[in-house]
């Protein structure tokens, strides 16, 4: 089962995500950034997906963070919000994928999908 590590603050959001990928996806949702690092360590994610602002933190922020460490560099990120030019901040900032809030069902599982099968450096 692939590990998804979910970086959102927000609590209805996380709960759709964990009800939307909970039977097909190991899941570690977090609701702020402390020992971010330490937490990925734990879990070991195969993907990560982040909201644009968590806390006091934007993704650029996360993201340069994620992938300043060797052992995550390589991992995948899905870059979700209701940012509206969210194309564009997703590749300003590195983000493997984009999903603009609100989203479907559909389009969540589609994106991981897309995500998870492309081959990464």
């Amino acid at each position: 089962m692939k590990k998804i590590f979910i970086v959102e603050d927000d609590e209805d959001i996380s709960y759709f995500l964990t009800i939307a990928l909970g039977k097909k996806y190991n899941l570690s949702i977090i609701n702020d950034t402390n020992n971010l690092m330490e937490r990925m360590g734990d879990f070991l994610p195969d993907l990560i997906i982040t909201d644009n602002f968590v806390g006091q933190k934007v993704a650029a922020d996360i993201i340069k963070e994620i992938r300043s460490e060797h052992r995550f560099s390589n991992i995948p990120v899905i870059l979700f919000s209701g940012h509206p030019d969210i194309e564009k901040l997703s590749k300003e900032i590195e983000a493997n994928a984009y999903l603009s809030k609100p989203f479907t069902l559909q389009e969540l599982n589609s994106c991981i999908e897309k995500v998870s099968h492309q081959t990464y450096k």
